[in-house]
């Protein structure tokens, strides 16, 4: 819906840790302290997907390996977190065509 409204992204996945966010603002041509500083913040986390994971490798890649563990008596917690809308619910619980994590 942005894109095409004429938006572009500011956010990239550049490998399956790390993220990184782009400053959409521009600087001011006399903000000479801003002026050659980097827009750029990466944060890293245990796992990064872009926007076209589907819940089964969501599933895959961040929650399959701690079944065996809950089935041993461990605890184990999966913690989604992003903007509202971003498809936190969807992910944990989905839908009968394609199902969550959460079963």
């Amino acid at each position: 819906q942005e894109r095409a409204a004429g938006g572009h992204g500011v956010i990239s996945i550049t490998d399956d840790q790390t993220v990184v966010l782009e400053d959409p603002q521009t600087t001011a041509a006399d903000d000479y302290l801003r002026l050659n500083k980097s827009k750029q913040r990466r944060y890293f986390f245990d796992r990064a997907l872009n926007e076209t994971a589907h819940n089964h490798e969501v599933y895959e890649r961040t929650t399959k390996f701690l079944i065996g563990s809950v089935t041993q008596g461990f605890n184990a917690t999966v913690f989604a977190y992003g903007a509202t809308s971003a498809g936190k619910t969807h992910t944990m619980l989905g839908y009968p065509g394609e199902p969550g994590i959460m079963l």
